[in-house]
């Protein structure tokens, strides 16, 4: 696997030329698909991700144990990553849906019945999402991706918006409960690249609503109809895509309706345009969707994708495989079938409900029901939360559990959607009527967000009940002047690199540069810290502005990192804070 070579019967397999040229024009990209990050080193692992599964294996287990199914599903998860640099290097050359379509085939050979049966995801859409979804530093790469996903067809859009809707309402409905505390400004503020991606889904899947609701859809190409319960094109099809495609507009709003029902927040304002017509189109189809919405309650009676909440999807990939290796008779879904409440998955079997259900993200997984192995959504979704907090080191922050399934949890993000949905579209329902020519912000502090976040000047800063001039702040964690440096430096990043504690410098393959003060909790980038250059904050992307300096005109730099410090800059300093003074400071 580290060589990508194998023997076979007659000669051997030779992979290396292939996957090591798509591994580099996939890291020219931004993205580094065979390795994932680690987040104590602030690196990319060593070795490729199917290597560290082998030798977790090896580690953990008897050399009996690895039967010709436990080899077969290693093989399989290697063969899973290189159909996943494929899917990535779909726009290199000829066709990119057509590419897809061929990934999505040999997905499909690759867990047949020729192998170990393992499931790992549905499409080619799935795939390369799912290859993506742990941090990466450059974060222009995500949308440089975005805009290759804009230019295909209808179809294949719907697939990745469908699956990304599902992705990043899981990964943020985690991230607000578990990593922020409800602190929604923060959430905002540290997840910037995550909301231009969910607004391309919500735009995308509203437009396919609209299609389906007033019966303009025909027959898709030979690419599967959305919606993974089959190819059949009567009427209850179309009815079963329509729910899919409803099940993927709610999943994606509750983390924060309020970010695409209302005023839009600092992310998505160069997306304005795109926002506004999403506004609309919630706003003309308030009753309709607000009553199909009804319908995706989600109960204890019923797997619900709203109810299931991971920090990374790659996580429950690797937990995913891990469970298999362990027990052959564990749940074997593809991912896909955490995405939705309806299609064949659900008719598999399911287990028995607990009778006495999770009450709390804090403790979200009771004893009884939590690892069941029925092949059923729940039955999966309830053996990845117990296998994610099975050992102390599978936990995340504060011994919170990395993946979590909890309807309690699911219901009250459900209601807190449809309750600001109904609060704020009846506004701007109200504004579309009347053929108001622009749609009204409704407030620019959602319910849910801390209301002291977000307003700064750049003449005052908020601290707590007060205000402070930011040449009275105390709390900086580190700094370095400039003349102490010497005169090595020829520019900023050599300033900062090594020279900080806690500041993690990376250059990139394309010239730039990526620097963090804390971990990564957005896997759609915007982690970059905040830069305030003699008071003035630093728009992202922030790469080309820093390399700018001259490194002679610095005075000093800062770093902020602690609470009370980053507190005033409100969730633009979620990230930690970076003070530049250069000698033209006022």
């Amino acid at each position: 696997m580290r060589s990508h070579i194998f023997r076979g019967r007659f000669a051997p397999l030779v992979l290396d030329g292939f996957v090591r040229d798509f591994d580099l024009r996939t890291r020219e990209d931004g993205f580094h698909v065979l390795h994932s990050w680690n987040h104590v080193e602030h690196q990319f692992t060593r070795e490729n991700t199917p290597v560290l599964m082998l030798d977790r294996f090896t580690d953990e287990w008897p050399a009996g144990q690895a039967t010709p199914r436990v080899q077969a599903l290693l093989l399989d998860h290697y063969f899973f990553y290189v159909l996943g640099l494929m899917a990535m290097r779909a726009w290199d050359e000829g066709d990119p849906n057509e590419n897809l379509d061929r990934v999505t085939g040999l997905l499909r050979h690759l867990q047949g019945s020729a192998g170990s049966g393992h499931q790992f995801v549905e499409r080619a859409e799935t795939l390369l999402l799912m290859a993506i979804s742990h941090f990466h530093p450059d974060e222009t790469a995500y949308p440089r991706l975005l805009e290759k996903i804009r230019t295909l067809d209808r179809a294949h859009r719907v697939h990745f918006a469908l699956a990304e809707a599902t992705i990043l309402g899981s990964h943020l409905r985690w991230g607000f409960s578990v990593l922020y505390r409800r602190d929604l400004g923060r959430m905002r503020g540290d997840n910037m690249g995550d909301y231009p991606w969910l607004l391309f889904s919500l735009a995308t899947l509203m437009e396919e609503y609209v299609r389906l609701r007033d019966g303009d859809a025909h027959e898709d190409n030979a690419g599967d109809a959305p919606g993974g319960a089959g190819d059949s094109r009567d009427a209850d099809d179309r009815l079963d895509r329509r729910q899919r495609v409803l099940e993927g507009i709610i999943d994606g709003l509750t983390p924060d309706p309020w970010a695409f029902v209302d005023a839009p927040p600092e992310s998505l304002r160069p997306y304005a345009k795109e926002h506004a017509g999403l506004r609309e189109a919630l706003a003309e189809y308030r009753d309709d969707l607000l009553e199909e919405f009804e319908r995706l309650r989600p109960t204890r009676e019923a797997y619900s994708p709203l109810s299931f909440h991971c920090n990374f999807p790659h996580n429950a990939i690797m937990a995913k495989v891990s469970i298999q290796l362990a027990d052959e008779n564990t749940p074997n879904l593809p991912m896909d079938a955490m995405f939705t409440r309806g299609g064949k998955w659900q008719a598999s079997e399911r287990g028995p409900a607990s009778e006495s259900g999770p009450s709390s993200e804090s403790d979200p997984a009771s004893e009884s029901g939590s690892a069941s192995t029925s092949n059923h959504p729940e039955g999966l979704a309830r053996a990845l939360m117990a296998y994610s907090g099975e050992r102390p080191e599978r936990l995340g922050r504060r011994g919170a559990r990395l993946i979590i399934y909890d309807p309690n949890v699911g219901l009250r993000y459900y209601r807190m959607a449809l309750q600001s949905m109904r609060k704020a579209i009846l506004v701007l329902a109200t504004a579309f009527m009347a053929g108001c020519a622009t749609m009204p912000g409704v407030h620019s502090n959602p319910p849910g967000a801390d209301p002291t976040r977000g307003n700064d000047s750049d003449d005052q800063v908020r601290v707590g009940y007060g205000t402070q001039d930011p040449d009275e702040l105390t709390g900086a964690v580190s700094s370095v002047e400039a003349e102490d440096v010497g005169r090595e430096v020829t520019s900023i990043v050599d300033l900062i690199e090594g020279r900080l504690p806690g500041v993690y410098v990376q250059r990139l393959g394309n010239g730039g540069v990526s620097i963090r003060i804390r971990g990564a909790s957005s896997f759609m980038g915007g982690g970059e810290p905040l830069f305030v250059i003699d008071g003035r904050t630093i728009m992202p992307p922030v790469s080309s502005a820093l390399l700018a300096i001259n490194p002679k005109d610095i005075l000093r730099i800062d770093v902020l990192k602690d609470a009370g410090s980053t507190a005033i800059y409100g969730s633009r300093g979620s990230n930690g804070v970076i003070l530049i003074t250069t000698k033209r400071a006022p």
